[in-house]
């Protein structure tokens, strides 16, 4: 497989199948088509744009967005879970008491 992302900064370069990860997003356009002609495809399908409302493109969001914590990041997301579980212990102690009575 051809493999070329002018707008992402992937180099046009050829693949095999078992090193791709399939999306559902498909860009008609005819076979030998320059940088220059699937970047105006791509563009005015907005691809990207539909690829960024994807669970997939999310989740290496976050991956990434973790990986670039600091110490002090991670401190703050330790607060705020530890914050999050004392809400959650408070409600299911509700919960269970009223379920006994």
């Amino acid at each position: 497989a051809i493999v070329d992302g002018p707008t992402t900064g992937v180099a046009r370069q050829q693949l095999s199948f078992r090193r791709l990860a399939v999306t559902p997003f498909k860009v008609s356009v005819p076979r030998g088509s320059r940088s220059k002609t699937i970047k105006k495809v791509f563009e005015a399908e907005k691809i990207a744009e539909k690829w960024e409302t994807t669970s997939w493109a999310k989740k290496l969001a976050v991956r990434e967005k973790r990986a670039a914590m600091s110490d002090f990041d991670r401190f703050k997301a330790m607060l705020l879970k530890k914050q999050r579980r004392a809400v959650v212990g408070k409600e299911y102690g509700k919960l269970k008491k009223a379920a006994k009575l």
